[in-house]
């Protein structure tokens, strides 16, 4: 009779049992890491989310508010109560009890500004006071560079003609034409036109541009280089649209006293409602006006309707300084 084999039913040996803890331990505790991370990846998300919420609602504070308005709710050292500053700084809490989350420094830095080196800070041409040219790149303005004659426009003319190409660039001119014409449906402005330039019954379109603002054109800047001197460009402006607007033109010639622009009206008559401001001498189709800078509030109140800031805004956590949201955007007036 065959003895049977004693089963032992007394549980797992302390060997088994330390084996299984480790197998758990390998299994849970990626498990249980991935878990805490999720955790603080949420609390970090609700955290970010909040501070952008905060940031979005400060933007349009500044967008829609005037500043003196702002430095009610804001704490600042500037003075905005007179407008020779260039750049604020200001700050705001925002706390926990307002965003169920934690509590916030918001810091927001305003600057007026200017993409276009050669004009940020401008404030005077002719000797004459002028407010500072700080709404270059906003919806309502528009920029034309009319640089040098083109080199490939004189070969091309001293080419046809047989003269040298000094001849040529010596006796070539220039017609600016700009239309200004306006969407009645939407209200924005067009703005069309070219450069031609003509050597004896020679012509050639050295360039065109066409645009079309979101809004009422109220500046147009025309930037030209005169690599000459003498009375022979012209620049025409059909204005049927009769819109009221300063008209820059600042010239970068080799002598401002010799280079001159003929201003001449296309279509109805219509020039009047642009307010002319020139670095340069311009004379009308009759040779009767010479426009200049002017110290009225027509140039001055203008200008300073229309500037252009930049507005960036930072929301960090109080508890430690960490940035949670960082965003910039503009405002035009």
């Amino acid at each position: 009779m065959k003895k049977r084999k004693k089963i032992d039913d007394n549980g797992f040996s302390i060997v088994e049992a330390m084996v299984a803890i480790v197998i758990l331990s390998i299994i849970f505790i990626p498990v249980t890491n991935s878990f805490i991370s999720s955790i603080k990846a949420s609390k970090e998300t609700k955290i970010m989310q909040e501070a952008t919420s905060a940031a979005q609602l400060v933007m349009e504070d500044f967008k829609n508010k005037t500043f003196e308005d702002l430095a009610s709710d804001y704490t600042t050292t500037d003075n905005l109560s007179v407008d020779t500053w260039t750049s604020i700084h200001m700050e705001k809490e925002f706390l926990a009890a307002s965003n169920k989350c934690c509590d916030f420094n918001v810091k927001v830095d305003v600057s007026k500004t200017s993409t276009v080196a050669e004009t940020s800070g401008l404030d005077g041409i002719n000797a004459k006071p002028l407010e500072k040219i700080y709404s270059l790149e906003s919806a309502s303005s528009y920029q034309l560079n009319i640089g040098s004659i083109p080199e490939w426009v004189i070969c091309d003319f001293a080419s046809h003609s047989g003269r040298s190409e000094r001849y040529v660039k010596e006796r070539t001119t220039r017609t600016v034409k700009v239309i200004l014409e306006e969407d009645t449906a939407t209200g924005n402005t067009h703005i069309s036109g070219e450069v031609i330039c003509f050597f004896g019954s020679d012509s050639k379109q050295s360039e065109s541009f066409d645009v079309t603002l979101s809004s009422v054109l109220k500046n147009l800047y025309l930037f030209y280089v005169a690599d000459y001197s003498g009375e022979r460009d012209k620049i025409t402006v059909k204005n049927d649209a009769m819109l009221d607007a300063t008209f820059y033109m600042i010239g970068k010639g080799a002598d401002s006293t010799v280079n001159h622009f003929n201003m001449v009206e296309s279509g109805s008559d219509n020039l009047h409602l642009l307010h002319v401001v020139t670095t340069v001498p311009v004379n009308t189709s009759a040779g009767a006006a010479l426009y200049s800078v002017s110290n009225d509030a027509a140039y001055t109140n203008k200008e300073v309707s229309t500037r252009r800031y930049e507005i960036k805004v930072e929301v960090s956590r109080k508890r430690d300084g960490k940035v949670y949201s960082s965003m910039i955007s503009t405002r035009g007036e």
